[in-house]
């Protein structure tokens, strides 16, 4: 005897991405490529100065422990860019509309 029976409206769909849910991704990885890209050339300048020579082995530590976060953040976006961009040409027929969709939702935001 099964007494679990399912309810109806529960079971689990097959999710489609739409454009504009891929878009809203993209212009998110874009800006977090944005904020990386700035953090690393803030670190690079910093760890380029004269003074951080003298800097202790923690302070030293720290910089390039954020320097290598930001680099990781830049590439990870980036792949992400990638792999977004791609999928939103699988969803859209033409390439022109892949760029109004990303305009659109940039726009909106």
């Amino acid at each position: 005897m099964n007494t679990k029976t399912p309810i109806i409206g529960n079971e689990p769909s097959e999710k489609k991405e739409s454009p504009a849910d891929i878009a809203r991704q993209i212009v998110f990885f874009t800006h977090t490529k944005q904020c990386a890209s700035l953090r690393k050339e803030r670190q690079e300048e910093l760890m380029a100065r004269p003074i951080a020579k003298r800097w202790d082995s923690t302070k030293k530590a720290k910089m390039v422990r954020r320097y290598m976060q930001a680099d990781n953040e830049l590439k990870e976006s980036e792949n992400a860019l990638d792999q977004l961009t791609f999928r939103l040409s699988q969803v859209m027929a033409p390439a022109p509309t892949v760029q109004q969709a990303i305009a659109s939702v940039a726009g909106s935001i």
